[in-house]
């Protein structure tokens, strides 16, 4: 996902690859892009990929779960953590993204429409991945 937030910058991404019915305006510089970003400590307060451009933020999750959807519990560990970076970093735009390998239940999936959390699964992944020229995930 780090990668991904490299190399999409200054580009307009596809919305499908994220489940938004708008494509996706990615920034034009990331001052930073860090994995396994410890805002807080506590449970479910490591965030997997953190971007910083400017005033907007991107808090990302990876669920490599396969056979398995991920359900809203998920979403809302991630939401956690996006106000936790609100209250310590004070963006004006904060985006969470989510990477489930098999995608979102049912229930989760309104619930990220509802909370504007983008969300990509493994094919959109790779997908996204060759579109910014970089390797598609390994078949573990």
């Amino acid at each position: 996902m780090s990668q991904i937030l490299w190399n999409a910058q200054q580009k307009k991404l596809f919305g499908k690859w994220f489940h938004s019915d708008e494509d996706i305006e990615m920034p034009h510089f990331f001052s930073f892009v860090e994995n396994i970003y410890l805002l807080k400590s506590g449970k479910g307060k490591e965030i997997d990929v953190i971007g910083a451009a400017g005033p907007e933020i991107w808090v990302c999750q990876s669920k490599w779960l396969i056979g398995k959807k991920v359900g809203t519990d998920i979403l809302q560990q991630l939401q956690g953590q996006a106000g936790a970076v609100m209250e310590d970093m004070e963006p004006l735009c904060i985006r969470m993204w989510l990477f489930a390998h098999d995608g979102l239940t049912q229930s989760a999936e309104a619930y990220a429409r509802e909370h504007q959390i983008l969300w990509s699964t493994r094919s959109e992944m790779d997908l996204l991945l060759t579109h910014l020229g970089l390797r598609q995930l390994p078949n573990i």
